[in-house]
């Protein structure tokens, strides 16, 4: 499977997805607050990272002078949580720039333009039986008649949306042309962070290509269970759409289906993983702590690493059993272990035990 791999910041696409941020309330603020309530290094961690993420957010939504209802209007999203006007007509440009799809589309003849249209409006995503271009039902849209029909059909596609796509098929120019100048009204307020921006776009960058260089974009699937079925496919990272991965096939106009890839999307992803598979030991994680051996070791394992032979002498039981509770409570991961010399000395795993108590405090909440 072929990709391109973009490295550096992609201004216009940082404006685009922060505005549907903005108006969609997706505030980074909350994710970083979700991420703290782990109260795990690891969430600690990724959670301090948004830090900039949310001064980008505030700074453009106390500052964005373009009109609210005209921002709702381009990046309120629609049925599919990932469709909004301004993402139909953004998604036009991405092989090209603005101002050339502009000129493109004045030098269409009638019928280009009537198929160009054709491949924007029928790029919601909604209904796969109408708009998939390799159905012989979408050959046979040759009037307008024959789209608005295809239009009044999509299901799950409400009367307002649909209208906005008649408004796209005859407003294209014009609704492109405003759409660039609001997102070069958010860039300038952006500036002042994209240094920022490109720095740590560099670092994931860095990493994922070691990941690709080993792996091909097999990667999504080993490590996250994501198909990607396009031959070809280019990958921006975003830095404001970090926990998000959004796939763009503008009905195979252009070489390459398109990519947004959230800078922190993989290590939140295996922080949700692992809260997974903790949930799951919740129980034998309470049944662990209840057998007062298990709990005593624990707890002397708290202060001092010990080895074996030390907790048996401590808790006055066969070496035996202590090889038994130690195995139950490594397998839990409440333990951690390091050779040193001849002996396997054990501490306790404080994270993870605090990572059980915060799974057993929400169950109550």
């Amino acid at each position: 499977m072929n990709y391109i791999l973009t490295e550096n910041t992609t201004p216009l696409l940082e404006a685009f997805l922060l505005l549907g941020n903005i108006i969609n309330d997706n505030n980074p603020k909350e994710q970083q607050e979700n991420l703290l309530k782990c109260s795990t290094p690891a969430a600690t961690q990724v959670a301090m990272k948004l830090d900039t993420p949310i001064k980008v957010y505030n700074s453009v939504k106390e500052h964005i002078s373009s009109n609210l209802d005209r921002l709702n209007f381009f990046f309120k999203t629609w049925e599919d949580p990932h469709t909004s006007l301004a993402s139909l007509l953004f998604a036009s440009t991405l092989d090209t720039s603005f101002n050339d799809q502009l000129a493109n589309f004045k030098a269409f003849s009638s019928e280009e333009r009537f198929e160009f249209l054709k491949g924007c409006v029928l790029s919601v995503g909604l209904d796969e039986n109408i708009i998939d271009k390799n159905n012989p039902e979408y050959d046979m849209i040759k009037t307008e008649k024959d789209l608005f029909n295809c239009i009044e059909k999509i299901k799950d596609l409400s009367y307002e949306h649909k209208y906005h796509l008649l408004l796209l098929y005859y407003h294209f120019e014009d609704l492109l042309q405003e759409l660039h100048t609001i997102l070069l009204d958010t860039l300038s307020i952006m500036e002042p962070f994209f240094r920022e921006m490109q720095i740590t776009i560099t670092d994931f960058v860095e990493d994922f290509k070691r990941n690709l260089t080993e792996h091909g974009l097999y990667f999504f699937e080993k490590e996250f269970g994501i198909t990607l079925k396009s031959d070809k496919l280019k990958i921006y990272p975003t830095f404001n759409g970090f926990n998000n991965l959004i796939l763009e096939n503008f009905l195979g106009r252009g070489s390459y289906d398109h990519m947004f890839l959230g800078i922190y999307l993989f290590e939140i992803i295996r922080l949700k993983n692992d809260v997974f598979m903790d949930e799951k030991n919740l129980a034998p994680f309470l049944k662990a702590i209840s057998d007062p051996s298990k709990l005593e070791i624990l707890k002397l394992l708290k202060y001092e690493k010990l080895y074996a032979s030390q907790l048996a002498e401590k808790l006055q039981i066969s070496n035996a059993t202590i090889s038994h509770h130690v195995s139950t409570l490594l397998n839990l991961n409440l333990l951690t272990f390091e050779k040193e010399q001849t002996k396997i000395y054990f501490s306790l795993n404080k994270e993870k035990v605090q990572i059980y108590l915060t799974l057993l405090q929400r169950v109550f909440e």
